[in-house]
């Protein structure tokens, strides 16, 4: 096989000390190698640093830094001093461009502010993590797709773990766009949504989530309604058995054209969760569909009819029901096999519906194709 280049064993550097290590070791012995890195690969170097050291804490980055800002393909910024070059790592395509295509690792941990870019789309090499009590935020203009590892595997594109929060978008943006971010999983056949959160909250923001194709089958080939929802699963466990850990908002969204083979289209929901001038089209669910929330309770899920095409609500004995409010939305086009095209409201769960439009939706078994109460 042909030996690792030097940017490659940089990349794949577990420790900003082995980085600096290598990095200087090579300096030494081979000074030439260190100059040859293009600029592509120094602004690389740079987001792998911003990921390692998110904080810029550890004495091995300055220096790091220092040797990168005078190499002969190293570009500044417009401040002329170096520090603009090191800013190019909070590009989230540059960022997730700089995970290791042999990083031995499932899930990849991010934490902070990250810019997207519409010139540099962002390809998914790793699940993104984010980790409780951390909150990873990206903003700007673009896409974020998959890349071949997580499309062979079928996992989904960002976990957030209980207590972590991801927010995608700008939330002080007052325009109409829906499709400022683009998160498509061009219609790959996969075993999971493209957000899973077990815990965590999840705020997007003038954002689409569209083609997903969530077969809702375990590693082991079974069918399993652990990780269902066609773009979005938020399972939101309690605490103290009297409050939801996190929360879901949607606004100025397009989830559209996402498909589950258990329950929820576009978005199953167990957390308080508010959707506001968005659209939630074109899902298809075998069981339930397009939108289903359930409450958080204590016990294995239990399986029900397949119903809600637009949106399933569910309360719980155990903690206070459920809330969804749906603001200046339009629920339609969306097929579930059982009740409720539109959507249905079980067990004490409440919805609040202000203005917005639920039109057009299916149920193929059993009926009321609009809401079923």
């Amino acid at each position: 096989p042909q030996e690792e280049t030097l940017f490659e064993k940089l990349m794949a550097a577990e420790t900003v000390t082995a980085m600096y290590d290598l990095l200087m070791e090579t300096q030494f012995a081979d000074k030439t190698q260190v100059e040859a890195l293009t600029t592509e690969q120094i602004n690389g170097l740079f987001a792998r640093l911003d990921i390692l050291d998110p904080n810029g804490e550890e004495s091995d980055t300055e220096m790091i830094v220092d040797v990168l800002i005078e190499l002969p393909n190293f570009v500044a910024g417009a401040g002329g001093d170096g520090e603009e070059g090191v800013e190019l790592a909070t590009d989230f395509g540059t960022a997730v461009s700089a995970i290791a295509d042999n990083y031995s690792g499932d899930g990849y941990p991010m934490q902070g502010e990250y810019t997207l870019s519409a010139n540099k789309p962002a390809v998914l090499k790793r699940i993104i993590v984010v980790k409780a009590n951390t909150t990873l935020r990206i903003t700007g203009t673009g896409r974020i797709t998959k890349g071949q590892w997580l499309k062979d595997n079928g996992w989904q594109m960002f976990n957030v773990e209980e207590g972590g929060t991801l927010i995608i978008g700008d939330s002080g943006d007052s325009g109409n766009s829906k499709d400022t971010i683009i998160i498509d999983g061009e219609n790959n056949i996969c075993r999971r949504p493209m957000i899973l959160s077990l815990g965590g909250s999840v705020e997007l923001y003038h954002v689409t989530l569209k083609n997903n194709k969530n077969r809702g089958v375990s590693s082991t080939g079974a069918t399993t309604s652990a990780y269902t929802g066609g773009a979005i699963y938020i399972n939101s466990t309690t605490k103290n058995e009297t409050q939801y850990s996190g929360r879901l908002i949607v606004k100025s969204c397009s989830i559209d054209n996402n498909t589950t083979y258990s329950q929820g289209g576009g978005i199953y929901s167990r957390c308080n969760m508010t959707i506001t001038d968005s659209d939630i089209i074109n899902n298809k669910a075998v069981s339930r569909g397009a939108l289903q929330t359930e409450g958080a309770y204590v016990g294995r899920y239990k399986a029900t009819t397949g119903s809600g095409g637009g949106f399933f609500l569910q309360g719980s004995s155990v903690v206070q029901h459920p809330t969804c409010i749906i603001t200046n939305s339009n629920i339609s086009n969306n097929t579930a096999i059982g009740y409720g095209g539109g959507g249905e409201l079980r067990d004490g769960a409440s919805a609040t519906l202000v203005s917005g439009s639920i039109n057009y939706n299916k149920s193929m078994n059993r009926g009321a194709a609009g809401l079923h109460l």
